[in-house]
């Protein structure tokens, strides 16, 4: 879809009244393959988040050394008190240098940190302005190459920027290319519906609450490393494209 057609489509096939659309809608071509009816011919409406779904890292959150051994025994600190233990330098060498204690299959996402230290290559500086869309040079392990240290190292020095609050983000979905091309081929297609904003159960890792926001700031307007989107398009997708698709 070209940029004039985006501007002028009409009003696709799926936002019509029920009537009208029971039985006429087929996902042959979807985005990516993302969904098909499987010749059910039933209207299937993918949700589509404006960016990247994925996991808030830091102190206040999970992280890479909840399980090392010096950080377990000063995690009940006040936050505070734990910022200045772990700025020292002894105790930052131990947590470095320690191997995590077994998980605890009793505890929910216990066994966290492993996954985080292996997924380094995909979390990234958030900073103080929310950056969602950041180059793969930003990742935690191209900072260590550069710096020749460790990743490790790296991260746990940015998780105590900003007295102890610096968060990282690390994309699961949405991110397969490492900008929002994808995502925007996904929002563009006429079948997709942009949503998916979680604001609830999982605010200790995720809180997309506030994607309705961030469609308006980061797509019509902020946008730096590809085609952003008319903020007459984004306005329609949510007032008129998610009502009728809801009913």
């Amino acid at each position: 879809m070209d940029e004039t057609t985006l501007r002028n489509h009409s009003t696709p096939s799926h936002i019509r009244s029920p009537s009208e659309r029971n039985g006429t809608i087929t996902l042959e071509t979807t985005p990516r393959g993302i969904a098909r009816s499987n010749g059910t011919r039933k209207p299937m409406l993918p949700q589509v988040a404006g960016r990247p779904f994925g996991l808030l890292i830091g102190l206040q959150t999970h992280h890479a050394f909840a399980k090392r051994p010096t950080f377990i025994n000063i995690a009940h600190l006040p936050h505070n008190e734990l910022v200045e233990q772990l700025k020292q330098s002894s105790t930052r060498t131990a947590i470095l240098n320690e191997t995590d204690t077994d998980p605890d299959p009793k505890i929910l996402f216990d066994g966290m940190s492993r996954m985080i230290q292996s997924m380094l290559h995909r979390l990234y500086p958030m900073g103080e302005i929310p950056d969602y869309e950041p180059d793969p040079t930003q990742s935690f392990v191209s900072i260590a190459e550069s710096k020749n240290t460790t990743p490790e190292a790296v991260l746990y020095d940015y998780m105590l920027e900003n007295d102890g609050y610096a968060m990282g983000m690390m994309p699961i979905f949405n991110y397969v290319d490492g900008n929002h091309d994808v995502i925007r081929e996904m929002l563009l297609h006429p079948q997709a519906v942009s949503g998916l904003s979680d604001g609830g159960a999982h605010c200790g890792m995720i809180c997309d609450a506030s994607i309705p926001t961030f469609m308006l700031s980061h797509w019509t307007r902020d946008r730096t490393r590809g085609k952003k989107l008319p903020l007459e398009w984004i306005i329609k997708n949510k007032r008129t494209i998610l009502r009728h698709s809801m009913v």
